[in-house]
């Protein structure tokens, strides 16, 4: 576990923690978006995105990386990061390549800093995987999240749609350069 200023703790999912990393998954999914969406979406998607059996899957197969975050022994937060995945939006990208497809804390962690915390914490588990670059989506109407990935110095390199059930939505794509080299 990593520990920092702030007392977060980041540790990687184990098989046991598979139930608690989908219930932060659909409740922190459902907090963000319930407002945008209608519930059969929402439900379709929680249903699909954190379903146990097939997280427990990807967690065992060591498909990706998989993260939660604590603030003195409350989880408060996860994270799911890719490594095959290369957005369509910049076929340029050479080297290793990772993306955050999921980053989220609870409600009442968030405007605390633990989210530029909890950012560098996998910034810094990806420089020791020797990842060369990050990327992820960002919902072009999520203005926070959007002046939260600049000020984590990312900058927008591309746009893609996302479909959550009916919805159509555009995203930006942030990358960041993360190479040690």
């Amino acid at each position: 576990m990593v520990t920092n200023k702030i007392q977060l703790k980041m540790n990687e999912v184990t098989t046991q923690q598979t139930h608690l990393y989908a219930s932060l998954g659909a409740i922190t999914f459902y907090e963000s978006y319930a407002q945008f969406n209608s519930e059969t979406n929402m439900i379709e998607y929680i249903n699909k995105s954190f379903f146990y059996n097939q997280l427990q899957s990807d967690i065992e197969a060591n498909v990706g990386s998989y993260f939660i975050f604590w603030e003195n022994e409350t989880p408060i937060g996860y994270a799911k990061v890719n490594y095959t995945i290369y957005p369509d939006c910049a076929p340029t990208l050479v080297g290793n390549i990772a993306e955050i497809q999921r980053i989220y804390l609870l409600k009442s962690a968030q405007k605390k800093g633990i989210g530029g915390v909890a950012f560098n914490e996998i910034i810094n588990y990806l420089i020791t995987k020797k990842i060369d670059y990050l990327w992820l989506g960002v919902w072009k109407n999520n203005a926070n999240a959007i002046e939260f990935y600049h000020k984590m110095n990312m900058k927008i390199i591309g746009e893609r749609i996302f479909e959550l059930g009916t919805q159509v939505y555009d995203d930006y794509i942030f990358g960041l350069s993360i190479s040690q080299s």
